[in-house]
């Protein structure tokens, strides 16, 4: 059986073929060889240049696609996407700070903001009662006029009384509270995991079925080690990538 390689592509013991294919066609989008919005060169085209089969490289563009670095446009081609915003979760992440240091024009569209009663699921993460009155706030984040991350926050109303007067357009919210209730915001915890979006953030954020959201919960805990803030924020999984930076 002749052995499949690619002049220049150094053949690793123990990984598989279309593993070592993916890592140097990453490598060319990395280094900007293929730039943003390249049309690469078609399966084929690929298959000679790499010496492999069909197989094999179909496996690594599949791969490359599924975690966001390529797209497949039909009747067009297999185009890089965008890179990915970095966010990193190191300190309390702020989406409009982080915006402002990338250089990214970001804006909020508030699209409910309500008192409700506490049910148990909300009731559970801020530590509050069930059936307590609690506001409710629904937010979609834009970046360079792209949905990127829509939020439902709930705070408890007797913490943040009128919450619902304030302007959560364009002011962060972490602002408000620290600014307008006195409240300082001192650490979060966080929880990560891929999801399909419903119908509803489907329509908000103008996704098609196959685009993967990263659900964050997160809490926010005040001085007092007390739960101000409860959300649960979607970024879009085709957009985002998080970092977290660990230390000994």
């Amino acid at each position: 059986m002749k052995r499949e390689k690619r002049p220049g592509l150094k053949r690793l013991p123990g990984s598989p073929l279309y593993m070592q294919v993916k890592e140097d066609i990453l490598s060319r989008i990395e280094s900007s060889v293929w730039k943003e919005n390249t049309k690469i060169p078609t399966e084929a085209e690929l298959c000679r240049e790499y010496q492999v089969s069909t197989v094999t490289m179909r496996e690594a563009l599949k791969q490359l696609v599924n975690e966001g670095k390529l797209v497949r446009i039909p009747g067009r081609g297999t185009f890089v996407t965008k890179p990915k915003m970095i966010a990193r979760l190191n300190s309390l992440f702020s989406i409009s700070r982080w915006a402002q240091a990338e250089g990214i024009t970001v804006a909020t569209r508030v699209i409910k903001v309500e008192i409700q009663k506490c049910n148990s699921y909300v009731s559970h993460h801020l530590g509050a009662k069930e059936g307590e009155s609690v506001t409710k706030v629904e937010r979609l984040r834009i970046g360079n006029k792209e949905p990127l991350m829509f939020e439902v926050v709930w705070i408890p109303s007797r913490l943040c009384p009128d919450l619902h007067l304030q302007d959560m357009t364009n002011t962060p919210l972490h602002d408000i509270l620290r600014d307008t209730y006195g409240i300082p915001l001192t650490k979060a915890v966080e929880s990560i995991e891929p999801v399909v979006p419903d119908d509803y953030i489907k329509h908000l954020m103008g996704l098609d079925g196959k685009t993967l959201l990263l659900k964050v919960e997160h809490s926010t805990f005040t001085t007092k080690d007390e739960v101000i803030l409860f959300a649960n924020s979607y970024y879009r999984g085709d957009r985002y990538k998080f970092i977290v930076e660990l230390e000994k």
